[in-house]
């Protein structure tokens, strides 16, 4: 039997719904070996996850963290002109 491999947008996707509402570093997404993590991001959001980015200047060197805004409500969702929805 083949061992289907975890893409990198699930293990992305994983680290955020383990650590809701909490900022994570972009050293902390690197280090899951996450290529190209902006369209990744980027992807996320297409299915309906509202991650929120923040970046600050430190000793002259740009540091950036993540955190994936989990809401409780539906209503949110409905708001997202990008969210995958089902026609069903």
């Amino acid at each position: 039997m083949e061992e289907k491999r975890i893409t990198q947008k699930q293990r992305l996707k994983g680290l955020f719904l383990k650590n809701p509402n909490e900022w994570i570093s972009l050293k902390t997404i690197l280090s899951l070996y996450i290529s190209q993590f902006g369209a990744r991001i980027f992807e996320l959001r297409g299915e309906g996850m509202k991650i929120e980015n923040k970046t600050e200047l430190a000793d002259g060197q740009k540091h950036s963290w993540y955190k994936y805004v989990k809401y409780e409500s539906a209503k949110y969702q409905a708001t997202m002109p990008f969210a995958r929805r089902d026609n069903g």
